[in-house]
């Protein structure tokens, strides 16, 4: 009874569902931490069978680790072995390291030895003797050698302990001026020709191969950016006409019109051999027979050209002082500034002499002080003049020559149409052949002949085109006098207008100090 009583009291719960329910959890979490230990292990699996590179293979790596004491870098090859490099493969010209750390790099497999990798920018002589040639023949991996001697048609290559030919036409991929300079040098090779007689080498087709990469992303930046400017090197003159320029690993060709804004005659003036300069990029141009595109720069364009901002820096009928830079049939070329230049024409050398030559007035590097005449500035040419207004000797010719007045001339020459007679320096005038023959007869062109003096009288002056008609005094003018005057003047006016050709047809010669002066008189009225 009692029994019965406890049985009752007692409620048994039947628990086995959910001991079921955690069992079938138990499993389940013991299934899937089994299944990523395998997982795991087929993972670290993968990583411990890879295989190991082969040496001279080319390998992708990620920088781990840098060291700033030590001289080799810590690198991962995906191999189980540790990898490392030299830090002077990661650095620039100037010792500066162009790597961080997490950055990829490629490189050649050089060495596996002691559980360790080391890789190379290209293959050394350290793995020579385990037949790494060929290996890198058939992988056009670059190989160090040196330029031994050289011999017809080419140079004798040390090539890892073996010899090894490269052809002049080879050893650089620009036209090679002085064979001997590349003797005792080392650099890098690709070898194009692999047997047991012969191995052929090429530097030009690496340095192309190298200038074409880095071509490409110059074409890049020359699409997005409007001017790229870089340093370069120079590294031969092509006297007179420009200069190879080493920017970064491309040679390009600076022409010497791009120099400067100013005269410059020849290249070597300005430039020589192993000189730094800053250069700006203008056109990359596919080339010929195979060649590395060709790469066109220039170091003037670099600064602002002075002619955008000509008006803002001169102004007509300004006095500045020049330098003399160079000789002209008709003149001299003047320079203000720095790609800054006039013409100063033979005509305005003077008020008084005639100049035949620039060179019996001025000698180059002179400094004179000119006065500026006309500014072309879409033609980028000035006109110059020596010619002070204040000292023209016709600035008050009629002042001092009224007309009517008599006064005494030395007769400079005699022409068909008559004697130029000098007043003063500077002042002629014409006394007709008319008036000649109707004062002396036969005998005029003795009577008229250089350098009597005569007693003229002023009958005309036109002081613009700086033009005076003579008569003799107690003599009337006649039709046959006016005929002469014509025939002076259209002569004189023929003479300008060959003068004009000439000078604009050659040079930059615009206007005239006759001009100036002109509007100069004509503001003051």
């Amino acid at each position: 009874m009692t029994d019965n009583k406890i049985k009752s009291s007692i409620e048994w719960h039947d628990s086995s569902e959910e001991f079921d329910q955690e069992m079938d959890s138990s499993l389940k979490d013991k299934h899937r931490s089994d299944d990523e230990f395998t997982s795991l292990l087929k993972e670290e699996g993968e990583v411990v069978l890879k295989k190991t590179p082969r040496l001279g293979e080319k390998v992708q790596a990620f920088i781990i680790s840098l060291n700033d004491r030590g001289d080799d870098i810590l690198l991962d090859c995906g191999s189980k072995e540790p990898a490392s490099i030299s830090k002077k493969d990661l650095c620039d010209d100037k010792g500066v390291l162009k790597y961080r750390v997490g950055d990829t790099i490629e490189a050649f497999v050089i060495s596996v030895s002691n559980g360790e990798i080391t890789l190379s920018n290209s293959l050394s002589h350290k793995i020579a003797q385990e037949n790494s040639l060929r290996t890198a023949y058939e992988n056009r991996v670059p190989v160090k050698g040196k330029v031994g001697s050289l011999n017809k048609g080419g140079y004798n290559i040390i090539l890892m302990g073996k010899s090894a030919f490269c052809p002049i036409s080879q050893i650089d991929q620009n036209y090679v001026e002085h064979p001997g300079v590349f003797v005792g040098k080392q650099f890098d090779f690709l070898i194009q020709d692999f047997s047991q007689s012969k191995i052929v080498v090429s530097r030009a087709l690496l340095q192309k191969e190298k200038a074409l990469t880095i071509i490409k992303k110059l074409e890049e930046r020359l699409e997005e950016e409007d001017k790229i400017i870089v340093e370069g090197v120079v590294v031969q003159l092509k006297e007179p006409f420009g200069a190879l320029v080493d920017v970064g690993g491309v040679i390009g060709f600076l022409h010497v019109s791009q120099v400067r804004y100013g005269h410059c005659d020849n290249i070597a003036d300005v430039l020589s051999v192993g000189q730094k300069i800053r250069v700006c990029l203008l056109a990359v141009e596919e080339s010929r027979k195979g060649l590395a595109p060709r790469v066109s720069l220039s170091m003037k364009s670099v600064d602002p050209d002075p002619w955008h901002t000509i008006h803002e820096s001169y102004e007509v009928g300004e006095s500045y002082q020049g330098k003399v830079v160079k000789y002209a049939k008709f003149g001299a070329f003047i320079e203000l500034a720095e790609g800054v230049e006039g013409l100063l024409h033979l005509s305005e050398m003077s008020w008084t002499k005639k100049i035949n030559k620039a060179e019996d007035v001025l000698k180059i590097g002179d400094m004179v002080r000119i006065r500026l005449l006309n500014i072309d500035q879409d033609k980028k040419r000035l006109s110059l003049t020596l010619k002070a207004i204040d000292d023209d000797p016709w600035a008050k010719i009629t002042f001092e020559y009224p007309k009517g007045t008599e006064h005494e001339g030395k007769i400079e020459r005699l022409k068909n149409f008559g004697a130029i007679v000098e007043l003063k320096e500077g002042v002629t005038g014409l006394l007709p052949t008319g008036t000649l023959k109707k004062a002396f007869g036969h005998s005029y062109r003795k009577k008229s002949s250089p350098p009597n003096i005569l007693a003229v009288k002023i009958s005309e002056i036109d002081q613009q085109n700086r033009k005076i008609l003579l008569t003799l005094p107690n003599l009337d003018e006649d039709e046959e006098v006016s005929k002469d005057y014509q025939e002076y003047l259209k002569s004189t006016a023929e003479k300008e207008a060959s003068k004009t050709s000439e000078t604009t047809d050659n040079s930059s010669y615009i206007g005239s100090f006759g001009e100036l002066l002109a509007s100069r008189i004509s503001k003051k009225d």
